[in-house]
C-alpha cells in the first residue's frame, strides 16, 4: 500500500511549487510517499519536462501489454532518442493496489502504471528528470521561462475542482478526467493550453456559483 506523504517541507514544497511555475504542469502530478525521498512524477508532466530538458529525445510512447496476470495492469514506455537508440521498460500495478488505504479507481491504476513505466524507462536510459532540472538551473541553463499565467490558471482549476467535488479523496480524479475528457477531449488538465485552461476556469466557476447549486 502506497501512502502519499501530507505534509511536505520546505524543500519539498519549493520543488513542486518550481516544478509546475517553470513547466506549467499540473502540481497534483507531482508526489511525495513517504517511503521514497524522490518526487513521483506523472507520466504526462514527465513527458513536459524532458520536452524541455532533453530536446534529443524525439519519441516516447505508451501502450498497454498482454500479461498472464490477471489482477494486474502493463504498459510499456518506449524511448527514441535522436541518435538511433531505443529504450524501454514496463510500469506494472496490481488492480488490488491501495492509495492512502482506499482501493485505486481505474484511472488512478493507468496513471501509476505509465508514470511507473517511464520512471523504468528512464532509468535504464540513466536519465533523472529532477537531477536534469536541478543542473539546469544551477548551471542557468535556458530550459524557458516560467510560464506563470498557465502555472496560476493550472493551479486554479485544480482548486475549482475540489470546489465542485469533481476531485476528492474517495474517487481521485475519474471524475475530473472524464469531465476533461468530454468537454476536451484530453484526460489530464496539463494537456490544455492558456486559452482553454482559462475558459475551463470560468465554466468550474459557473459550476461552483450559489444560482447553479440551487437550480440543481
Amino acid at each position: 500500500m502506497q501512502s502519499k506523504q501530507q505534509l511536505l517541507s520546505a524543500s519539498q514544497a519549493s520543488l513542486v511549487a518550481d516544478l509546475a511555475g517553470r513547466y506549467g504542469i499540473d502540481p497534483s502530478e507531482i508526489t511525495f510517499f513517504t517511503d521514497d525521498p524522490k518526487p513521483f512524477i506523472g507520466y504526462e508532466a514527465t513527458c513536459v519536462m524532458l520536452g524541455r530538458l532533453r530536446p534529443d529525445l524525439v519519441s516516447i510512447d505508451i501502450e498497454p501489454i498482454e500479461t498472464s496476470f490477471v489482477d494486474s495492469l502493463s504498459l510499456r514506455c518506449s524511448l527514441t532518442f535522436a541518435d538511433g537508440r531505443h529504450r524501454s521498460a514496463v510500469g506494472v500495478v496490481n488492480v488490488a493496489e491501495q492509495l492512502d488505504g482506499k482501493p485505486m479507481s481505474s484511472q488512478q491504476l493507468y496513471q501509476a502504471a505509465s508514470g511507473r513505466a517511464i520512471r523504468n524507462a528512464l532509468r535504464t536510459a540513466g536519465i533523472d528528470v529532477v537531477r536534469l532540472h536541478t543542473e539546469a538551473v544551477d548551471n542557468s541553463i535556458d530550459i524557458g521561462s516560467p510560464k506563470t499565467e498557465r502555472a496560476a490558471l493550472l493551479a486554479q482549476v485544480h482548486a475549482l475542482g475540489k470546489e465542485v467535488g469533481l476531485i476528492s479523496a474517495e474517487t481521485g480524479k475519474e471524475h475530473w478526467s472524464s469531465f476533461l475528457m468530454h468537454r476536451y477531449g484530453v484526460a489530464s488538465s496539463s494537456q490544455l493550453g492558456t486559452e482553454l485552461l482559462a475558459d475551463l476556469a470560468a465554466t468550474l466557476r459557473t459550476l461552483n456559483s450559489p444560482f447553479t447549486k440551487i437550480a440543481a
